[in-house]
């Protein structure tokens, strides 16, 4: 499974570099929601593969990677459930360090969309989509929803506190 840590590394350093780059301090549980939703979407993509190729001879024509053979549905599964599970208690924790606004817990009321977007990609992966992530927040409605409210929820926790 070190190529699901792998891709989900590479996700986990695009994000410290962009807070970087915008000189913003990510805190700790932050960091820890970005990597264990990383592991989720890398562990979804292998799962969507793995759906793809079981007991399809073709599928190695098609790009099947070798590595999946060392893989058992069972084990991704696991990993799918762990890491969604880290990253929204990693969320929640994240949410609660920061006190209410003028009585208005705004970001705790991220971790309602948060977790909607869990469970939405978590469907879809377990319906055999899930190896291209990025398309599937373009096309799916519900998973795009849930990531522009997460979003705005987010944008007016940063406003209101500034």
């Amino acid at each position: 499974m070190l190529d699901i840590v792998a891709v989900a590394g590479g996700f986990l350093l695009r994000a410290l570099a962009g807070g970087v780059a915008a000189p913003v301090t990510l805190s700790r549980w932050f960091v820890l929601v970005v990597a264990c939703a990383a592991l989720f979407v890398a562990a979804g993509q292998r799962q969507a593969e793995l759906l793809r190729t079981s007991g399809n001879p073709a599928a190695d024509s098609r790009g099947a990677r070798r590595v999946l053979s060392r893989y058992s549905p069972g084990g991704v599964r696991l990993l799918l459930a762990g890491s969604g599970a880290r990253a929204l208690f990693a969320c929640s924790v994240w949410a609660f360090a920061l006190p209410d606004v003028d009585g208005v817990p705004w970001r705790l009321l991220t971790v309602l969309p948060f977790t909607a977007c869990l469970r939405r990609y978590g469907a879809l992966v377990r319906n055999g989509a899930g190896e291209a992530p990025e398309e599937m927040l373009l096309s799916d409605r519900w998973l795009a929803i849930g990531a522009l409210a997460w979003l705005l929820l987010f944008a007016l926790s940063v406003h209101a506190a500034g």
